[in-house]
C-alpha cells in the first residue's frame, strides 16, 4: 500500500520535471556530471 502510494507521487514528481523544468533537470544533471568528474579525479589521485 505505501510503495504503491510512493511510486505513484515519485512519478508524478518525475513526470512534473520532465515537463515543467526541463531545463532545471539538465542543468542539475551537468551539476552533477561534473561533482562525479571531480571526485573521480581525486579518488585516482589517493589511489595512487
Amino acid at each position: 500500500m505505501v510503495k504503491i502510494i510512493f511510486g505513484s507521487k515519485f512519478s508524478d514528481y518525475s513526470h512534473g520535471l520532465a515537463r515543467g523544468s526541463s531545463q532545471i533537470g539538465s542543468a542539475i544533471l551537468a551539476a552533477l556530471t561534473i561533482v562525479l568528474v571531480l571526485v573521480a579525479k581525486k579518488l585516482q589521485k589517493t589511489i595512487n
